[in-house]
This record gives structure tokens, C-alpha cells and sequence, in this order.
């Protein structure tokens, strides 16, 4: 467990919505007396700010307003996003559901479900077949059908890993080798026997086509909190463990789209870090030690790492 003592966690049982973090007493107070006690250091907390906010505004009017606009636009937004994960994916409108990435979470294939929006995966690699489902042959039609029933899964089970072929099998009435297909034939699988009406206009199936190739399915998909020190809000990602911050920091843009506004740090005994964009997280020094907290019994959800992101005022465009 070296390491949990360095990084500031964050926990999904005791998050509130206040500045403040209230984690004992949310365990010790009852629910009435609680919610008092967060109103009142809400409205302390508040006029606090608006203090220091009034001082600014006096000594640089300019430059507050600015901070001010995006305090409110990105609250805006903020709200607007805090639901969860599933219910933002949900809406097929959401262009990040679509959008190409160099690795995908389980879940984000698992979206791709449909006969014109279907991804599967095949050796860790991401195929996005929609195309070729869409514009299929009215006499191929009924090949479609096994691979929409597993459509956002992965069919590696399919395939031969050392051939990068269908797995084969010998007929017990003809002895020959045959393609094995407990789900029925698919696009692009020749047929056992001879027939006229079977395409060949392609030279590589699909499984083999590059082209067809978005990504590859992450091997350490692992949570993270995102605080935007500007307006308090915390965020909970799902990313891969080989993206890079900046790679995070594309898909943190569905919470907030002035993301490309913010440094990004990390707690690093007593000290906020700014984390190097181009690395990962583990290389920047925040590791994934979920597989500890599970031999110690503890609830991964208990140690969530959190981020601190800080505002540039540098007003970049959304």
C-alpha cells in the first residue's frame, strides 16, 4: 500500500455538495442535525467568497468578470452533466459515444449494440462493422444476425488467435475442416458448400481488415475524481490505464467543455504536482492500486485518486 498516503482520495460515500468534506460527521450526526450543519458552513463559506470576490472586483474589474463568466458557464455545464455514466451514454445524440479513441473502456464498446451501430472486439482490437452490416447483400441478410446478437461484446472465443482465423472443425460426416459456428455463419465466412448467391467482393474479412480497426480494448480500465478547484464540482471517470492525461483530459470535455482551461495536479505530500499531459497516470505517479485495496478487503470505491484541476484564465474557446 505505498503510495496511498501521497495522493489526495476521494471517497463515492461522503461526497456532498459543499466545498467542505464531511465524511465523520455524515457517520456520527443524524440526518437533520446534518443537513443544518452543511447549510450553515454553505452560507458561511459563501460570503466568504463573495468578500474576496467584491476585493478583487475593486482592484482588477476585468479580469474577475472573465473569471466570474466562467464560473457560471462551466456551473452551468456541470449541473447540467452531473448524472452518471449510463445515463449520459443513453443519449445516442452524445457525440463522444461515437468518437474514436486509441483505447475504449468495456462499457463504451458495449453501447455499440445495434445492427447500424455495432462494435465488437476481437484480440483486445475494437472493430467498428457498422458499414459493413448497413450495406450488406439482400442474400447475405441472415448473416448479419449472429454478429448483431453480440454486438459492443467481445467474440474473441470466434477465432483462432494464432491462425487470426475462425476456429475450425472437422465434420463428422465429411471429414473435412470446417469453419466452427455454434452461433451460425457470419458475414464474410465462406459457406461449407458451394453456392451462387455467396459475395467475395473483398479481400480480407473483416476480422482481419485493419480498416475496419478504431482502437484497442483497454487491458486496466480504472476510476478517477476529477475536482474542478474553480467551481468545487467533482467528477467520477471511468478511463484506461494506458491513456495519457491529456487523452483524459479529452474525455473529461463531456463534463466540461472548457477542460483545455485547466492544469491538471495531483496532492503529492502536502504539495499540489502539475501532472505531465503526455504521460499516464501511473507514470505521472498515480498509480492504479486497485488490485492492493482488493487483497486487503477494502472497497476500491473507498480510494478513488482525485485530480485537482485548476483554472488558467487563459478563456480558451469551447
Amino acid at each position: 500500500m505505498s503510495g496511498l498516503h501521497l495522493m489526495t482520495y476521494s471517497t463515492m460515500s461522503d461526497r456532498v455538495e459543499t466545498p467542505s468534506r464531511h465524511g465523520t460527521l455524515q457517520q456520527v450526526v443524524s440526518p437533520g442535525r446534518y443537513t443544518l450543519i452543511q447549510h450553515v458552513r454553505l452560507q458561511i463559506f459563501c460570503c466568504i467568497k463573495l468578500i474576496a470576490l467584491s476585493r478583487l472586483l475593486s482592484a482588477h474589474p476585468h479580469s474577475v468578470k472573465q473569471r466570474v463568466h466562467f464560473i457560471l458557464a462551466d456551473r452551468a455545464v456541470e449541473i447540467n452533466n452531473n448524472i452518471t455514466m449510463d445515463e449520459r451514454k443513453e443519449s445516442k445524440s452524445d457525440e463522444a459515444i461515437g468518437k474514436h479513441r486509441r483505447y475504449y473502456i468495456p462499457k463504451e464498446v458495449s453501447l455499440h449494440n445495434a445492427v447500424d451501430d455495432c462494435w465488437v472486439c476481437v484480440f483486445g482490437k475494437v472493430y467498428d462493422i457498422s458499414y459493413l452490416l448497413v450495406n450488406v447483400s439482400s442474400s447475405e441478410e441472415s448473416l448479419v444476425t449472429p454478429i448483431v446478437a453480440h454486438a459492443g461484446q467481445d467474440v474473441s472465443h470466434w477465432f483462432d488467435e494464432e491462425t487470426g482465423d475462425v476456429i475450425k472443425e472437422i465434420d463428422p460426416v465429411t471429414g473435412l475442416s470446417t469453419p466452427h459456428l455454434p452461433y451460425g455463419r457470419f458475414v464474410h465466412v465462406p459457406p461449407s458448400e458451394p453456392v451462387s448467391n455467396w459475395s467475395t467482393e473483398f479481400d480480407e474479412p473483416w476480422w482481419r481488415d485493419e480498416a475496419f480497426c478504431i482502437g484497442s480494448l483497454s487491458s486496466a480500465p480504472r476510476s478517477i475524481i476529477v475536482r474542478n478547484m474553480l467551481t468545487y464540482q467533482e467528477s467520477v471517470l471511468q478511463v484506461c490505464e494506458e491513456e495519457t492525461i491529456e487523452e483524459i483530459q479529452d474525455r473529461y470535455m463531456d463534463w466540461n467543455r472548457h477542460s483545455g482551461s485547466y492544469t491538471w495536479k495531483v496532492l503529492d505530500e502536502d504539495v499540489f504536482r502539475p501532472l505531465d499531459m503526455t504521460l499516464t497516470l501511473t507514470e505521472n505517479g498515480v498509480p492504479d492500486e486497485s488490485s492492493q485495496l482488493k487483497k486487503l478487503s477494502i472497497p476500491i470505491e473507498k480510494f478513488i485518486p482525485m485530480i485537482h484541476a485548476y483554472f488558467n484564465d487563459d478563456l480558451s474557446e469551447a
